[in-house]
């Protein structure tokens, strides 16, 4: 079945495909079920849990996944450690995030990060995490 099928159609909707020259090559996801998700009221991941979704999403072609902070709980800090030896991700890379004031927050350069606002968000991918 098409999106343009009329059994499916939304009625005033045109679902026929568009393209803009302006329009990037590719796109790439940055997923943060790991962390915002994971943070919903009743929602509590185990560390197996949290390397499932990670499979998952780099099945689905996610880029980046944020997998949340290894130093907010003893369950991150598991997870981090374990996704470098247990997941065999072929598209994604999982990621962790902080925030630095920018005269401390060394660049992939080795430089330091310039910023105007008081703080700089940073990721870093898991396998340079020690």
């Amino acid at each position: 079945m098409s999106t343009n099928d009329p059994a499916v159609a939304t009625p005033g909707v045109d679902r026929s495909a568009r393209y803009d020259p302006r329009w990037p090559e590719a796109v790439e996801i940055f997923d943060t079920t790991l962390r915002d998700g994971s943070q919903f009221e009743g929602i509590s991941l185990t560390v197996e849990d949290k390397l499932k979704v990670a499979r998952a999403l780099d099945d689905l072609g996610v880029h980046w996944i944020e997998g949340g902070y290894p130093g907010a709980n003893p369950k991150d800090e598991e997870f981090f450690r374990r996704a470098r030896t247990d997941l065999d991700l072929s598209r994604a890379i999982v990621i962790t995030e902080s925030w630095v004031m920018p005269s401390s927050a060394p660049a992939a350069s080795g430089g330091v990060i310039s910023t105007p606002s008081r703080a700089a968000k940073m990721f870093s991918p898991v396998h340079s995490l020690t």
